[in-house]
């Protein structure tokens, strides 16, 4: 199966069976740090900003439905949000949320952007999503569990700075999967 994309508004959605992912481009004149203020409830988590050269990167994780987010915002204001999930109509809500409490401007996506992302998709999301089938299979598990917990494991190894097993003991416990089928961690 191929990832299909499609451009709704200036939201860019790709899909690939279960999974999807959408972006946006615009302007954020909020600084990144800011942001997590807006989300007192814990609805959700975020990481530490990532400063890079010229530009700055957030990743954040919501649980109700499981959404990963990355936010990267340069050092002009230009913008993306970009979400990962296998809830179509969650991680859409969850990214006009953000949208509106940021005060977000969206611009039309370009075609830059659009390759960028569909790039990443094709080569690393799709694999990921494959793998995470495979597990959910084998072990007789739900794909949105597992892909919950996958997504969470990588979130807080890589921007909280966990080790890899507890990362995972961790995502298993949060996603409530049996800790006997996952041994390995």
């Amino acid at each position: 199966m191929s990832v299909k994309r499609s451009i709704e508004g200036k939201i860019v959605t790709w899909e690939y069976e279960q999974f999807c992912s959408h972006g946006i481009v615009g302007r954020l004149d909020m600084e990144l740090e800011e942001l997590n203020k807006l989300y007192s409830d814990n609805t959700i988590e975020f990481a530490p900003v990532k400063k890079e050269v010229r530009r700055d990167f957030l990743a954040a994780f919501c649980f109700e439905p499981a959404v990963d987010v990355t936010l990267v915002r340069a050092w002009n204001g230009e913008a993306s949000i970009v979400t990962y999930s296998l809830n179509k109509n969650g991680s859409k809500q969850l990214m006009k949320d953000i949208v509106n409490k940021s005060q977000f401007s969206v611009y039309e996506p370009d075609q830059d952007f659009i390759r960028t992302i569909e790039g990443e998709i094709k080569l690393l999301e799709t694999q990921n999503y494959n793998l995470c089938k495979l597990i959910a299979e084998m072990l007789n598990e739900d794909l949105e569990k597992v892909v919950g917990a996958v997504r969470y494991s990588n979130f807080i190894s890589r921007y909280k700075g966990f080790s890899e097993p507890k990362s995972m003991r961790v995502a298993i416990e949060k996603f409530k999967l049996p800790r006997d089928k996952f041994n390995l961690f």
